[in-house]
């Protein structure tokens, strides 16, 4: 009879690691698409192990410096005013929220104008059009909420009350690949979307993460109706 888990011992043998020991012993990390090539037991539970082989380099560490994180502190005051404007507006447009006006320039890089409005209607009178009734789902739930909190705290206004559910979390359990502690291994956006079959046009801006969550939500609730 065939066991269906490897010991740690055998997975080494063959060549395989955790992600933990793939980044920590090697500086590895599988490559897009691969698959785990097996399982390794450790009495409360079981992680995926990779073909070492099949992996690929980590890129080193690189500690920014002291003018590139000057230039981005810098970046980050001028997104959305006048004089990010008259610069060519070549910042990127989502990645702050600003204080001043949204310059116009901003307001055309591939973004609704909905959200614009929506932005700023939530420095001006701290409104998020939500109610306290209202449940959210977000992936990675404990950063956004975070994020949102350290922002209105930076400009001053009421922490809106969220009723917040983590899509990262929901996905974790439902695809099953578990850490060496035995904990449920998170999955970053992309690669629960590619894991779902899920195309993704437009990574880490608002809209086009919020339609992949939707997909991978649906994809999960139409796998468990099978």
């Amino acid at each position: 009879m065939t066991r269906k888990y490897l010991s740690k011992a055998e997975a080494t043998a063959k060549g395989w690691f955790s992600r933990t020991d793939l980044k920590s012993l090697y500086r590895l990390k599988p490559a897009p698409q691969q698959w785990a090539a097996g399982e390794v037991w450790q009495g409360h539970g079981a992680y995926a192990v990779y073909d070492k082989a099949l992996c690929l380099p980590m890129r080193p560490y690189r500690a920014p410096s002291q003018a590139q994180s000057l230039a981005l502190e810098r970046g980050r005051e001028l997104v959305g005013t006048a004089e990010c404007a008259a610069d060519g507006c070549s910042l990127r447009f989502d990645r702050e929220w600003w204080l001043g006006p949204l310059c116009p320039e901003c307001e055309q890089r591939e973004r609704r104008a909905e959200c614009a409005a929506t932005a700023q209607c939530w420095i001006n009178d701290g409104c998020l059009f939500l109610d306290a009734e209202t449940t959210v789902v977000i992936y990675n739930a404990d950063y956004d909420l975070r994020v949102i909190r350290q922002t209105t705290t930076q400009h001053g206004l009421t922490m809106p009350e969220i009723d917040g559910r983590c899509a990262m979390h929901l996905y974790a359990r439902w695809y099953g690949e578990r850490r060496e502690d035995g904990r449920f291994h998170w999955q970053k956006l992309g690669a629960a979307a590619q894991q779902c079959g899920i195309a993704v046009n437009g990574a880490h801006r608002g809209l086009a993460d919020c339609m992949t969550t939707l997909q991978i939500i649906n994809h999960m609730a139409a796998k468990e109706a099978l």
